[in-house]
């Protein structure tokens, strides 16, 4: 229950961060019924928020980010 609250409360936290942008903003999350995550063609950019301390990417347009970045301020 707690993994599902929080992914929640990023997202809704996502949300905000987006409404400041002035271009359109897309979230999304799919999952097949085998568990496989995919978008296709309209695949941009994939972001794993993680309890760690490192950004790296991890292939293409996918990045590892530490959840607390989205609440630090940085320099």
């Amino acid at each position: 229950m707690l993994g599902q609250l929080l992914e929640t409360f990023v997202l809704q936290d996502l949300r905000c961060h987006a409404s400041w942008h002035d271009g359109e903003i897309r979230f999304s999350h799919f999952r097949d019924k085998d568990g496989a995550e995919a978008a296709g063609q309209k695949f941009i950019a994939g972001v794993v928020l993680y309890d760690g301390k490192i950004s790296a990417g991890f292939g293409e347009g996918m990045h590892a980010i530490p959840i607390r970045m989205l609440w630090e301020w940085i320099e």
